[in-house]
């Protein structure tokens, strides 16, 4: 993805964290203006955000599209979000990942997780729905759910995981789960694996992904449909999310 259409905005990362003195205060003031699920969770929590964002970009190298505006935000933003799934183990606030790219429509997908070292993000799908919490869509939670599950290996690894998938897959043809269809269509595909013609992927890895944007923008919904999955996410991200967006 590096090449002429990309810049390395390091300047720009390094002037909003450290040009603008940022700290927990001015940090939890702008979460609190650019990212709804942010606004709902208690004090505490807040906190633990504020500072996994301060910590975050260490170590990382982040470009981005000419076109992509809004770029303090874009920073903030990503790291709260990568904050939601990436906080409660132990990611090193996802000192794995080394290159963020912020893309516009040059990206033929909406993002992407390479292995635990790259993630690419459209930019204005990222802005939308931090603002507004979208019901099943959080593609920065999306695309670290990924990262995460390539560090620990918790996709299918639980009861709860195979059985939700199972469940899953069952109700895919009434189109009304709180989970998001999980296809990867085949040229999203690694090269070199071979399919039948027409074939889409229904894949554990997707559906952990699909699965954690439901517990954090429609936990209710999913607590009631897959119970067991559900406390499986309480676990993993220490967060109850349902208490506090119902």
């Amino acid at each position: 993805m590096k090449g002429r259409n990309f810049k390395d905005i390091q300047d720009t990362v390094s002037h909003w964290m450290h040009g603008q003195g940022l700290d927990r205060s001015r940090m939890h003031a702008t979460l609190v203006q650019s990212m709804a699920v942010y606004r709902h969770l208690p004090g505490k929590y807040q906190q633990v955000i504020c500072d996994f964002v301060l910590r975050f970009y260490r170590h990382k190298t982040v470009f981005a599209h000419p076109a992509v505006k809004h770029r303090d935000t874009l920073l903030a933003i990503t790291a709260s979000n990568a904050a939601l799934v990436g906080a409660a183990q132990q990611t090193n606030c996802f000192a794995s990942v080394q290159w963020i790219y912020f893309c516009a429509k040059d990206l033929p997908v909406e993002g992407d997780a390479q292995n635990t070292t790259t993630v690419r993000l459209r930019a204005k799908t990222c802005l939308k729905e931090s603002r507004v919490i979208t019901p099943g869509s959080n593609l920065v939670v999306h695309e670290f759910a990924h990262i995460l599950d390539a560090l620990l290996g918790i996709s299918g690894s639980t009861a709860a995981l195979r059985d939700g998938f199972d469940q899953y897959m069952g109700n895919l043809a009434s189109a009304d789960d709180v989970i998001a269809d999980c296809f990867t269509p085949l040229e999203d595909t690694p090269h070199g694996i071979e399919f039948t013609e027409d074939a889409d992927l229904h894949t554990e890895v997707e559906f952990f992904a699909v699965a954690t944007e439901a517990f954090f923008t429609h936990p209710y919904r999913l607590k009631e449909s897959y119970p067991a999955l559900y406390r499986d996410f309480v676990s993993i991200y220490g967060l109850d999310m349902a208490d506090y967006l119902g």
